[in-house]
């Protein structure tokens, strides 16, 4: 099992997720990603301004979780 935090007390299992999309808030203009897993449950991360603030928080939240040996492997 690979699991990081999406958000506070929020949390993934990667090995579980088939899909993660960026998704509108449909009440304002705040992005956020959406994980969906194997089992069609899915898990909202937390909120991002633009696109490139919530791609550049994937990418660095995956390689810094990844580094130092944050995300629990089972």
């Amino acid at each position: 099992m690979r699991i990081f935090e999406v958000d506070n007390g929020k949390f993934v299992n990667m090995d579980n997720v088939f899909k993660f999309e960026l998704m509108n808030k449909k009440d304002n203009k705040m992005l956020f990603w959406r994980f969906l897993s194997n089992a069609d449950n899915s898990v909202d991360g937390k909120e991002f301004g633009d696109s490139f603030e919530a791609i550049t928080w994937l990418n660095m939240t995956l390689a810094r979780a990844e580094g130092a040996g944050e995300i629990i492997t089972l």
